[in-house]
């Protein structure tokens, strides 16, 4: 369930010498300069009730020119997707990067905010694109309630593998960074500003086919002892042990002298806890020897295996967002794919990096603007409290109307606001 946005420019592919390396290829750099970058992204036609999508910077950001992809409509599913600029990434024996920021301004209750790297041109129709697709590699945060979590699943041989480990994404309404990086020795990274937040094998840290699995038809003997402990038939429990109260008087035992049972009712001592008390005797336990420990089922060789290294690659060909959204407001941008890791560093520091303190800088000055104006308002409503006591009108007739208004009543200001994406533009 979630959102992103991107940029455009030509991918560069840079070929050395023979003594040195390919410095790496860039096959998407999206970082929506322009209302032209809307005309990249085509909109599914599954459905015609699609939430549109426009470029905007927000309503607190670092710089009003540095617009993203926002979706813009409450309770709403979406899908577009855009070809790759460099043409198909086939990341056979090379590193795939994929990286994106996304910035839940409208402090997301309930939503999606992951991409999703999808295949060839023959196997991707992007009229056709929904949650139901192939795709991939799937990933970015995933944010509903208290439930949240980094989205990241492969897909292999038609089958979804999602992450076996917990990433918690931030949950604030400032702009982050997520970066996936996947290695052709089989490994993974996660990170979220520039931070690693998970890093493992793909084998063990998701539930790709392995080599043997349990014999599901084997059973625990009736006769395996899985019991740790035992009971010590020889301990016995200490004379008097039953005697110690769990509570004793704190005070006087006894009433005063002045109580009046038929007046103050039955005399109660106040009573606290006995340290001495050690509870219910329980006699000791023992190592059980012969205990075997836990069972398990045995395992026998897997008849659907087959080795494979390459499970890291694909031959991907587009990029697509498809999320569902309760409340909208969230806006993606710089998306990048590449197979160079300094690259994709490089693009964080002047983007993401540059970016960050000027905009927590800015939300800081909006969030003392609205405190500002609750705080006036506050201060209206009391005048309008204390005039309603004498003869002149109430409040609520000195408050404009949606007439007098025009109707813009609780209208945003979309003055940051650009472009429009939808089905059927």
């Amino acid at each position: 369930m979630l959102l992103s946005s991107f940029r455009w420019a030509a991918a560069a592919l840079a070929l050395l010498t023979a003594a040195d390396a390919i410095s790496g290829a860039v096959y998407l750099e999206e970082p929506f300069a322009s209302q032209e970058a809307l005309a990249r992204w085509h909109s599914s036609a599954v459905r015609d009730d699609y939430g549109a999508l426009r470029l905007s910077a927000g309503r607190f950001h670092a710089d009003a020119e540095n617009l993203g992809l926002q979706t813009t409509e409450d309770y709403r599913f979406y899908a577009v997707s855009t070809p790759l600029s460099g043409g198909v990434f086939d990341n056979q024996d090379r590193i795939l990067v994929l990286q994106y920021s996304v910035k839940h301004e409208q402090n997301i209750d309930c939503g999606g905010g992951y991409l999703k790297a999808s295949l060839l041109p023959e196997a991707f129709d992007a009229d056709t694109f929904d949650g139901d697709s192939a795709y991939n590699i799937m990933f970015g945060p995933d944010i509903c309630g208290q439930d949240r979590k980094v989205q990241l699943i492969f897909r292999y041989r038609n089958k979804s593998y999602p992450l076996l480990r917990t990433v918690v994404p931030p949950a604030d309404q400032l702009t982050h960074l997520y970066t996936l990086i996947v290695r052709p020795d089989q490994t993974y990274e996660i990170l979220i500003d520039q931070r690693k937040e998970a890093a493992g094998s793909l084998l063990k840290d998701f539930a790709f086919p392995k080599a043997t699995i349990e014999d599901a038809s084997t059973t625990k003997p009736d006769s395996w002892v899985d019991e740790a402990t035992i009971v010590d038939e020889t301990d016995v429990k200490p004379a008097g042990y039953d005697d110690i109260p769990q509570f004793i008087p704190v005070g006087p035992i006894k009433p005063p002298r002045n109580w009046d049972a038929k007046k103050d009712g039955e005399w109660t001592p106040e009573l606290t806890e006995n340290p001495e008390y050690q509870g219910e005797w329980q006699p000791r336990r023992i190592p059980n020897p012969e205990y075997r420990g836990p069972w398990k089922r045995p395992h026998i060789p897997n008849p659907d295996y087959v080795p494979d290294d390459s499970i890291y690659a694909y031959r991907t060909a587009y990029v697509g967002l498809d999320i569902w959204q309760v409340k909208s407001g969230t806006i993606f941008d710089d998306i990048l794919i590449t197979d160079d890791e300094a690259y994709a560093h490089a693009y964080a520091d002047k983007t993401y990096v540059k970016r960050s303190p000027l905009e927590r800088a800015a939300k800081r000055k909006l969030d003392e603007e609205e405190e500002e104006e609750l705080r006036r308002l506050d201060e209206m409503d009391g005048d309008d409290e204390d005039d309603s006591q004498g003869a002149g009108p109430t409040k609520e007739a000195n408050r404009p109307t949606e007439d007098d208004t025009d109707g813009k009543a609780g209208h945003r200001d979309d003055s940051n606001h650009n472009g429009l994406l939808r089905d059927e533009l």
